[in-house]
């Protein structure tokens, strides 16, 4: 379905923006432009210049729990291991491993 209009004057209707698409589901017209639903995604028509534009929308969730953030989790350490070269340590914690590198090597004797 494309998007059309109406000449009061001469009764007249005509295509003002041509659709090959999904159809579009839902219009709405405001002080400068149309907005048009399409498949989940946004269009606003200029009826002035005659051209339509996609609009950009994201949303983030307020997910509080996926933020990246950093937390001190040294007393929920429930296993810990050195590799054989003792450049690398692997901790667990929260169900989560973190790997620890150093530049040289520390033994302690």
């Amino acid at each position: 379905m494309s998007l059309l209009s109406y000449d009061t004057q001469s009764k007249a209707v005509s295509v003002a923006l041509k659709n090959d698409g999904l159809d579009f589901k839902y219009a709405s017209a405001g002080p400068d432009a149309i907005a048009i639903e399409q498949f989940g995604a946004i269009w606003l028509y200029d009826s002035k210049s005659g051209t339509a534009h996609k609009v950009d929308i994201r949303i983030s969730g307020d997910l509080p729990q996926l933020r990246t953030r950093f937390l001190n989790v040294a007393n929920r350490i429930s296993s810990a291991d050195i590799s054989p070269t003792g450049l690398r340590a692997v901790f667990g914690a929260r169900g989560e491993f973190s790997l620890s590198q150093r530049k040289r090597a520390i033994f302690a004797t």
